[in-house]
């Protein structure tokens, strides 16, 4: 169901909502399937590739058009990086034994958090090598930017 609704997506993927699209992928644990889906996005976003252009010739903020392709990429590679964090926070919990509910009710829809930090861990490197295995250069350098503003970044370097 869930490849049905991704196979769906990347036919419109320019015009998607990432945020909310992303949040419930990642409740589903299709992290793979969110690199994807982001990817499709920035190019769908910039067809013409025009914030790469932007990019290589020093970001001149006289290029309207090369500015806005480029923000329409960095914001679909934005929901890349902020899912691999939150992967990279829940590998890095220590296993909790349950506990008694803060507010009853029933239980609060499942989060990175609640993966077991091995399971967590694995799916982190699995969403990194993906995006490095991708030839979209703007998400690489999105990566390495978001890596150098990482505390712990002694993992993937």
């Amino acid at each position: 169901m869930v490849a049905e609704a991704v196979t769906l997506a990347l036919g419109i993927a320019g015009r998607l909502q990432l945020e909310v699209l992303v949040s419930h992928l990642a409740a589903c644990q299709a992290y793979t399937r969110v690199v994807e889906l982001c990817l499709a996005a920035a190019t769908k976003r910039d067809p013409a590739n025009l914030a790469l252009h932007f990019y290589r010739n020093g970001e001149n903020p006289d290029d309207s058009a090369g500015v806005a392709a480029f923000h329409a990429r960095t914001n679909a590679y934005s929901q890349v990086t902020s899912m691999l964090g939150s992967l990279q926070s829940a590998s890095a919990l220590s296993p909790c034994s349950p506990g008694v509910p803060a507010v009853p009710g029933p239980p609060a829809p499942a989060t990175t958090s609640s993966l077991p930090p091995t399971q967590a861990k694995d799916w982190a490197e699995k969403v990194f090598q993906l995006v490095l295995a991708s030839t979209d250069e703007l998400m690489h350098v999105s990566l390495y930017q978001w890596l150098v503003g990482q505390v712990s970044t002694s993992s993937y370097i």
